[in-house]
């Protein structure tokens, strides 16, 4: 959730950051979607695999128009991630953008972790919109 082109998909499609997974876990098959408003367009609704068991799917616009557009994902097998999202920074816009997405997987019951690039500011704000909208 929140990826962008300079980051994430570029991680995903131009190192091997990724593919540990495979090497972590020898018997898994993975598949990641990338859902972002910053993802390239030329990469948008495409995939790419870095191996017969991890392949990446890239979804240009929020994670309610992902979900609006793809199949039901399972909630057994399923975690959405957000990688520094800033919904806690201030910035009213960026708060109201994750918002709507933040409720949808809340109420369809998936599993939704949240990293933070530093344990001040982004995380005490996170916490605080968490603690206080959700």
């Amino acid at each position: 959730m929140g990826a962008t082109g300079k980051a994430e998909e570029r991680i995903f499609c131009y190192t091997n950051y990724f593919g540990e997974l495979t090497n972590f876990y020898p018997n898994t098959k993975f598949t990641v979607h990338f859902a972002g408003l910053e993802l390239s367009t030329s990469r948008n609704n495409s995939t790419y695999s870095i191996n017969p068991r991890l392949t990446g799917h890239f979804h240009k616009g929020t994670v309610q128009a992902f979900l609006d557009k793809d199949p039901i994902l399972p909630l057994d097998s399923t975690i959405f991630i957000g990688y520094n999202p800033g919904f806690g920074s201030g910035y009213d816009l960026l708060l109201n953008s994750w918002c709507v997405d933040i409720g949808t997987l809340l109420n369809l019951g998936y599993p939704v972790v949240f990293t933070q690039a530093n344990d001040y500011s982004d995380l005490r704000g996170e916490l605080r919109v968490i603690d206080e909208i959700f």
